[in-house]
């Protein structure tokens, strides 16, 4: 079922790695590769199968803008299984100790404001455009078909800007490991 190919270095390449050690040592290091090739597009590696006796709590997020979505299952008081379906990214899947994680949470927003800053300008734009065409005493002396291409083409920037703001934002709440402060667990908070 698994193709396994070793490969080692040389004599020399091993001293190399080490910087003038004090007596001449020969290392050969030999690496596993696993040349495995599965049909299924799940990603989880878990050497350690745990046995789950009791179902505490199962929670699933879904985010439709983006297409993510994050199923969570905790199990025997200390276990986390998490799996991630992405629409475009596959499935992973992994489970985690709960007694691994930090206590608190970290909430992180990333406010895409250009993209804010680029549709208010646009509709600051649109906006003075429709009072100087039609609400000011002289209009300008813009035909209205080009006046009407304008504050079309700005309101519908303004519009597709704020919509890229609204898709590039992105508020989570992030677990991180007591060892490292590795992310661990991410939840969606929008």
């Amino acid at each position: 079922m698994f193709n396994k190919c070793y490969s080692s270095r040389s004599a020399a390449a091993n001293q190399a790695l080490i910087p003038n050690p004090p007596n001449p040592v020969v290392v050969n290091i030999v690496e596993e590769i696993d040349l495995n090739a599965q049909e299924e597009i799940t990603l989880f590696t878990d050497d350690e199968h745990v046995a789950v006796r009791t179902i505490d709590r199962e929670f699933r997020q879904e985010s439709k803008l983006k297409g993510i979505v994050r199923e969570f299952t905790i199990f025997n008081g200390i276990q986390c299984y998490q799996k991630v379906t992405r629409k475009h990214g596959g499935k992973h899947k992994f489970r985690v100790s709960l007694a691994c994680l930090d206590p608190e949470p970290r909430r992180i927003y990333n406010l895409a404001d250009n993209w804010l800053i680029m549709g208010a300008i646009g509709l600051v734009l649109s906006f003075l455009l429709v009072y100087l065409g039609w609400f000011r005493t002289p209009p300008l002396q813009i035909s209205n078909s080009l006046l009407y291409i304008l504050t079309s083409v700005a309101l519908s920037f303004s519009i597709i800007a704020l919509l890229l703001a609204l898709l590039k934002t992105r508020d989570r709440l992030v677990i991180y490991s007591k060892c490292g402060r590795a992310p661990v667990l991410e939840l969606i908070n929008n």
